[in-house]
């Protein structure tokens, strides 16, 4: 069937080719105009893109007034032929860059001459979808927000432009260069102005007994996060709660175990939902429906529920430094004290408590204590509750068969090493770093907690505690297995198959790598005698892993860059910046 339409479709390119050949000048501009259009299709269609993006472009800019419709539909084929183009390129996104401007170009041509068709907001809405699938938003919010509120798809158009200046914001702390306050600030209130906009608008086409799209419940769930950062849990819980077409009520399933992979009740969105809900439940001092959302939690959370608590307990501890960071002192202690309400109401229930909620308390008072950092005192009180908690869990899965899996039971191990790194307790860490390391020897995370341990306590000034940052450094031999120490995790990453290709390898790399030169510099600082050769080491190191990394991200360089001026630094040396490329002989 295939063949068969390729055959007619270059049949119909030859006779075409033919046709244009016997044009005379007195021959019918209107049908020359149109069979080119026809023409252009078939360019299209044969994926000779260029060829039909020039020719629709020429007859958009020849034909006569009276074919505005041909040549609308020329200037459309056009875009469309470059936008093809672009997708059948492979080239990496920042590789395409003159073919975007040429799609950009021809919306633009559609806009000007034909500002109030269809086809032109149809132009700007292919504009914001690629540019927000290269991961533009702020860019593909500007092309959104042009389609008009006579269009049909201007709801449609609010919602994508509030999620995109909503993406952008809360992407804003990944970029290379941190936008200015002000332009965050105005991110902010754009993403909430459209995403009100778009849901009154979308809710209105909606009869209430009616399934609601997936964009509007996103919609809904990326309002409610904007006024829950604003402090209005009360709205935002309205927002999940309430019908027309209820967030919560839009992510049920009856069987956890049939989520799809996508969507809104897939269980990736599921459980952001109820994070949300739990969180305004909080704030709310709602204690009880927090309680009951902790649990639904757990069983939409499925096996991840100790990575879900973790991000919980980091995206509490990111609410309170931004609090903190604004001068929102009222707000902090608001938040502050609303989960501590909450922790010690769950910590004091002695029935009904799972490995989830454990975990999820011992996370979030852990989060506290880091919001806390400054009073030593506070933050050491708080150590104490998430340990008590790690604590419990592993006291719990010694005498309790099925109350944790044995991976559970190590990871809670690592959250317990984290707590007491904290509380400076090295030697009670110790021993379940060397528990760990015997039975997951071979295990990346392991590994890479222990040489931060050994790190930590290298770093903390306590006595003799500068030989451990050889270890940290080097590894060491224990009974049976080794801890490899950031030098062999470096080694033994590099030495991986997938360590050319696979960006997580490449980050893990440059972190051991990295770690394992502010050690040598430590220790050097910390050890007179070995001083010099130290941080001799340090520049050497440094040297060659710019050289090894082929292409060292942005963000990596510049710490990289930083710490080889530091190390210039102490040893007297003029300062410069990290050369890139092969290493002088």
């Amino acid at each position: 069937m295939k063949a068969d339409y390729l055959i007619e479709l270059n049949d119909a390119y030859r006779n075409f080719e033919l046709a244009f050949a016997l044009i005379k000048p007195d021959d019918d501009k209107k049908e020359i105009a149109t069979a080119r259009l026809i023409f252009a299709h078939v360019n299209y269609n044969l994926h000779k893109n260029y060829e039909a993006a020039v020719l629709g472009q020429y007859i958009a800019r020849t034909a006569s007034k009276d074919d505005s419709t041909v040549a609308l539909d020329a200037a459309y084929i056009a875009m469309a032929a470059f936008v093809q183009a672009y997708n059948e390129n492979k080239a990496p996104h920042d590789q395409k860059t003159e073919d975007m401007r040429m799609i950009i170009m021809a919306a633009y041509l559609i806009a000007d001459r034909w500002p109030s068709s269809d086809k032109a907001n149809d132009a700007f809405m292919i504009l914001g979808r690629m540019l927000s699938a290269q991961k533009k938003p702020a860019e593909a919010a500007a092309f959104f927000v042009k389609i008009p509120e006579t269009d049909t798809k201007f709801a449609e158009a609010q919602l994508a432009a509030g999620q995109a200046y909503w993406t952008a914001y809360s992407g804003s702390s990944r970029m290379l260069e941190k936008p200015a306050p002000e332009k965050l600030t105005a991110w902010l209130k754009s993403a909430e102005v459209h995403l009100r906009a778009g849901i009154e608008k979308m809710s209105q086409t909606i009869p209430p007994q009616n399934s609601a799209p997936g964009e509007l419940i996103a919609a809904k769930m990326s309002l409610a996060q904007i006024i829950i950062s604003q402090g209005k849990e009360a709205e935002a819980l309205k927002l999940l709660l309430d019908d027309p077409h209820s967030v919560v009520k839009a992510v049920h399933v009856e069987d956890e175990a049939l989520r799809p992979l996508t969507g809104v009740t897939s269980r990736r969105f599921a459980t952001e939902t109820y994070k949300l809900l739990l969180r305004a439940y909080i704030g709310t001092d709602k204690l009880d429906k927090a309680w009951k959302t902790m649990r639904a939690l757990a069983a939409i959370g499925g096996g991840d529920v100790a990575e879900m608590h973790v991000d919980l307990g980091k995206k509490l501890k990111d609410e309170l430094e931004r609090l903190g960071q604004a001068g929102e002192a009222e707000r902090f202690e608001k938040l502050m004290t609303s989960f501590e309400s909450f922790l010690n109401d769950m910590s004091s229930r002695k029935e009904g408590q799972t490995f989830g909620s454990l975990s999820w308390i011992g996370e979030t008072y852990f989060a506290l204590g880091e919001a806390v950092a400054n009073d030593a005192a506070k933050a050491n009180e708080f150590y104490e509750k998430a340990a008590d908690a790690f604590t419990e869990i592993l006291t719990r899965s010694t005498d309790e068969d099925d109350f944790a899996l044995p991976i559970q039971v190590n990871d809670v191990k690592l959250r317990l090493i984290r707590v007491l790194r904290l509380k400076t307790e090295f030697p009670a860490a110790e021993r379940l770093i060397i528990e760990i390391l015997k039975d997951r020897p071979n295990d990346l995370k392991v590994q890479t907690a222990a040489a931060e341990f050994y790190q930590d306590w290298g770093c903390s000034g306590q006595a003799g505690s500068a030989k451990k940052l050889l270890v940290a450094i080097m590894g060491t031999g224990i009974q049976g297995g080794d801890m490899w120490g950031w030098g062999e995790i470096g080694k033994k990453l590099q030495k991986n198959p997938e360590f050319a290709t696979n960006p997580v390898f490449l980050e893990h790399f440059l972190n051991a790598r990295y770690n394992g030169t502010v050690c040598r510099r430590w220790y050097g600082m910390e050890t007179p005698k070995d001083q010099q050769k130290a941080l001799e080491g340090c520049r050497a190191e440094l040297m060659v892993t710019i050289h090894v990394t082929k292409k060292m991200p942005d963000e990596w360089y510049r710490k990289f860059n930083a710490l080889y001026r530091e190390v210039l630094t102490d040893m007297g040396k003029p300062l410069e910046d990290l050369p890139i490329g092969p290493p002088a002989p």
